[in-house]
């Protein structure tokens, strides 16, 4: 059963007909935390060797958290080892709050082109509702695409192509082009 507004009607027992009506509302207060989204990393292009996980937890119960109560947020990337942070609540966690939470411990190598698939769950003793505890989510590194200009160069002539080469969407050159090619007619630093 659930909280809410209960009321019940009783008849005497000796048939006259004769009934009283009475209502209580009962409210239930449970602790219920769980992770409810994955903050950092997100897709990417690309990032460090030294990423700290950042996710957010739900109080998805009716009983607010005091704070200096102990919790515990865990992750596990891919099929690695369990990463385990305990700390304990700076503010009060009101029931349907959130607080957000960075790994103190673990920090991850994000820097590879790839999916990178995360478990993570979040724990409080006396939680009483398991099964959204945990989330499962997917990141990609999407990788940088390589560009080469070449070496610097001498050449003896009145102007010179650079070619950033084919096959990207855009392009932007120091002067502000963005075509794939560019003619040099000066002396200088080009990117």
């Amino acid at each position: 059963d659930k909280g809410g507004l209960y009321t019940v009607t009783v008849t005497a027992t000796r048939g006259n007909g004769c009934s009283a009506k009475d209502s209580t509302y009962v409210e239930l207060l449970f602790y219920d935390v769980g992770v409810d989204s994955l903050i950092h990393p997100t897709d990417h292009c690309g990032l460090s060797a030294h990423e700290y996980i950042t996710l957010r937890i739900r109080n998805y119960g009716t009983d607010s958290i005091p704070a200096g109560q102990k919790m515990k947020a865990a992750f596990k990337l891919n099929n690695g080892a369990p990463v385990v942070d305990t700390f304990y609540l700076a503010n009060t966690l009101y029931s349907k709050h959130t607080l957000i939470h960075t790994f103190t411990v673990g920090p991850v190598d994000l820097s590879a082109k790839g999916i990178y698939n995360f478990k993570l769950y979040a724990d409080y003793m006396g939680d009483t509702v398991n099964y959204n505890d945990t989330i499962v989510r997917s990141i990609e590194m999407y990788g940088y695409p390589t560009a080469n200009l070449g070496p610097d160069r001498t050449i003896q002539a009145l102007d010179y192509e650079l070619d950033a080469g084919t096959g990207y969407i855009d392009y932007l050159w120091d002067n502000g082009a963005t075509t794939q090619k560019r003619t040099i007619t000066e002396t200088g630093t080009y990117w």
